[in-house]
């Protein structure tokens, strides 16, 4: 599927919700996903599915739209990816996740880039994901102006118009729900593009929540101050980065040669390694351990003493500290980051907080490097998001269990189970029948509308003989006592059977897996736990049946 826009509708003008400049110039279908491939992937990163469910089939597409140029005095062209729940009858949300840092034009969400799969796995859950690749990467032209606020913000937000662009397009509908998150380079962008709509579109649309992950906040702070340290840096070419893509948008860096900046041979040996076919492992292979070794001595000096240096301004320009967020923020981070250092979520929440900031949390996630962090600050933003949407967690995917009927009687059954979160839920079956179980019944066709206390409604049809030969228990809620929790629960248990108990902590680890032997009840001593929510997965090793569910333990 490929559709191309006149001239006259890029320059009309939308009414009423959209009222803005048509962004999006063509879209392509990429690819489909069944959530049962989604929840492997899930599965392969060592998240159980009593953790993240995925509940909807998706689709992929690929999006060129129209943005703003790096300094703003032209419009030129970029490129993302959108993703979107199949048979998903509320309004969704929208979440924008901004990818962290890549040299390559390829190696972004349009191109299907691993960070592709996090939009992936979120449209699965329910929410339509726009995936901006940024200015200079994809298929836009020039040089990525790596952390560049601007261009960032303003590529990201012209990404979500042209999602919803596409999502009218494509008979999607959306809320008004907006979730920012991204992590590394994507958490500077996610603030980036929170400051820009609150600062100059809250009459288009608004921040519902904003998830920076081990961002650079203040890359003229905490940033600068470790690279002028002179130790060895992990990722070194982060600074000729930078210092290119500031040029690009700035152009008053060095005046007519990068030799003023850059000693030999790296004035030379650089500048081509950023055309976008390199990687930055590459680039960071090529740099000196210690960046400050590539840089003039002179003009680190005068970066140094003089506040008005021009590279010092552009940083300055690029620091997200220096506002006052009206929408929750979180920031995610882990304390031995050796790319992006963990002062960066302080220095902001403390800024923030200061300026009278409503709602700011900074949540330090243990002692992980900056690989080893992503998950946790991944999962948590998951569900921090599912509380605050009104959309994603009203209807779930509903386990089935049937009851074989015998020949030619009346005597089966089919009976639906939801999760507890999705609140008051009404049934209307073919039958007439108005609960969540349907009885006395023989082979056939059966169909039920699910209602839910908001007015979403999603129809499920079952045939009674395929569902007899593919058989599934339903996933029931376990009853829990006491909860909260301080030294042991009681789980209550149906029949006399060997079971298997896992239990995840918010950052999906698993703290314990219990094999175990019982009737009635099980009592698990949990005083050896951190306090905060735990999830529990108890499998029924004899029929195969699973139970979930949570506990605060204080």
């Amino acid at each position: 599927m490929f559709k191309k826009f006149t001239f006259f509708s890029l320059v009309m003008l939308f009414f009423g919700q959209m009222a803005t400049a048509q962004v999006m110039i063509s879209f392509e279908f990429v690819s489909e996903h069944t959530k049962e491939e989604l929840q492997d992937i899930l599965t392969d990163f060592g998240i159980p599915a009593v953790l993240a469910p995925v509940y909807y089939d998706i689709e992929v597409y690929k999006i060129t739209y129209e943005t703003p140029n790096g300094d703003g005095s032209a419009m030129t062209t970029a490129t993302g990816a959108a993703c979107f729940p199949k048979g998903y009858i509320c309004n969704s949300p929208i979440a924008s996740y901004l990818h962290g840092t890549t040299s390559s034009k390829t190696g972004v969400p349009s191109y299907g880039s691993t960070e592709l799969v996090i939009g992936q796995l979120w449209a699965g859950r329910g929410y339509i994901t726009s995936l901006p690749d940024y200015l200079g990467l994809g298929d836009s032209p020039g040089m990525h102006p790596y952390v560049h606020a601007k261009s960032e913000a303003t590529a990201s937000i012209d990404m979500i118009r042209a999602t919803k662009e596409l999502s009218d397009e494509l008979g999607h509908s959306f809320n008004d729900e907006l979730f920012l998150f991204g992590y590394s380079q994507g958490g500077h962008s996610a603030v980036a593009t929170f400051k820009e709509i609150q600062e100059n579109l809250s009459d288009e649309m608004t921040v519902t929540a904003c998830y920076g992950m081990s961002g650079p906040y203040d890359v003229a702070g905490v940033q600068t101050d470790f690279i002028n340290s002179g130790q060895p840096y992990a990722t070194p070419g982060y600074l000729p980065y930078v210092f290119l893509g500031y040029q690009s948008v700035y152009g008053n860096l060095y005046q007519n040669s990068l030799s003023e900046v850059l000693v030999a041979p790296y004035d030379t040996t650089l500048p081509p390694l950023f055309d976008g076919t390199h990687g930055m492992g590459e680039i960071n292979d090529a740099c000196t351990p210690v960046p400050t070794d590539m840089v003039v001595p002179s003009y680190q000096a005068d970066f140094e003493t003089n506040p008005d240096h021009p590279f010092r301004v552009a940083l300055e320009d690029n620091t997200l500290t220096h506002w006052k967020p009206e929408s929750p923020i979180r920031l995610y981070y882990c304390t031995e980051d050796e790319q992006v250092f963990y002062e960066n979520s302080e220095v902001a929440r403390d800024s923030f907080l200061n300026r009278g900031a409503p709602d700011v949390h900074a949540v330090n996630f243990g002692a992980y490097d900056h690989g080893g962090c992503v998950q946790f600050c991944l999962f948590n933003a998951l569900l921090s998001m599912d509380s605050f949407a009104t959309g994603p967690t009203v209807l779930l995917d509903y386990a089935v269990a049937t009851e074989e009927s015998s020949a030619g009687a009346m005597d089966g059954s089919i009976t639906l189970s939801a999760n507890a979160d999705a609140g008051n839920l009404s049934f209307a079956w073919n039958t007439g029948a108005t609960g969540p179980t349907l009885e006395n019944i023989g082979a056939g066709d059966y169909m039920v509308t699910v209602t839910s206390d908001i007015g979403c409604e999603r129809v499920f049809e079952f045939n009674f003989d395929q569902l007899l030969s593919n058989d599934s228990p339903i996933l029931q809620q376990l009853d829990i006592n006491p909860n909260p929790a301080t030294d042991f629960i009681n789980i209550r248990l149906e029949e006399y059977s060997e079971y298997r108990i896992e239990m995840y902590d918010l950052g999906g680890r698993l703290v314990k897996d219990i094999n175990f032997a019982a009737d009635q009840s099980y009592t698990l001593d949990v005083s050896d736990l951190n306090d905060g929510m735990h999830f529990i997965q108890m499998t029924d090793l004899n029929s195969g049946q699973q139970h979930i569910g949570k506990v605060i333990v204080e």
